[in-house]
C-alpha cells in the first residue's frame, strides 16, 4: 500500500494558516449583514425604522378593566321589596376609542337566568365609564348570581347574593 509522506501532506493544505482563515469568516459575515441592513435601510427608511423601534422599544400591550367600583357596596343580603343596586366601571387602555356592550344577568340554581340589564357605552383610550345597575329579586330563600359580561371581550364579574 502506497502512502504520501507526511511533509508533502502539510504543503498540499492552505497557505493560510487555520487561526487567519477562522478570524476572516466572522468577519465577512459581520459585513455582509451591516450591508443587508444597509441595503434595506436605503430601500424604505421609515419601515426600517419603524421595525427597529418596535423591536427595541417595548410596545404597551392593550387591555380593558372590568371591576366593582366599590366591592363593599355590593349587596350580600338582597331585598325584595326594593331595588338592590351595585356599581361596576370600564378602563379602557386599548389604545384607541373603543365601544362596549354589557349585560347583567341574575341566576339561581333552580330558576332560569334573567336578563338584568343591558346597554353599551363609548369609551376614548384612557376613558373610565361607570354603570350603576337596580334590580329585583322575586324568589325568596333562594342564592344569586350576578354577572355582568362585556360582550366580545371575554371578561366578566360576578357576586352572589342571598334573599330572606
Amino acid at each position: 500500500m502506497l502512502t504520501k509522506p507526511r511533509g508533502l501532506d502539510d504543503r498540499l493544505r492552505s497557505s493560510r494558516p487555520r487561526k487567519a482563515r477562522r478570524i476572516r469568516r466572522p468577519f465577512i459575515v459581520m459585513l455582509s449583514s451591516a450591508g443587508l441592513l444597509a441595503a434595506l435601510f436605503v430601500a424604505s427608511p421609515k419601515q426600517f425604522v419603524h421595525q427597529i423601534e418596535i423591536s427595541v422599544i417595548r410596545q404597551p400591550t392593550p387591555y380593558t378593566q372590568l371591576f366593582f367600583k366599590d366591592p363593599t357596596a355590593i349587596p350580600s343580603r338582597l331585598r325584595l321589596d326594593r331595588p338592590n343596586r351595585f356599581t361596576f366601571t370600564i378602563v379602557n387602555d386599548e389604545g384607541q376609542s373603543s365601544f362596549y356592550h354589557f349585560t347583567v344577568t341574575m341566576n339561581t340554581a333552580r330558576l332560569p337566568t334573567t336578563v338584568v340589564a343591558n346597554g353599551s357605552l363609548r369609551l376614548d383610550d384612557g376613558g373610565i365609564g361607570t354603570r350603576t345597575v337596580a334590580f329585583m329579586p322575586k324568589n325568596r330563600r333562594h342564592r344569586y348570581l350576578i354577572t355582568v359580561v362585556l360582550g366580545g371581550s371575554g371578561l366578566s364579574i360576578h357576586f352572589y347574593g342571598e334573599t330572606p
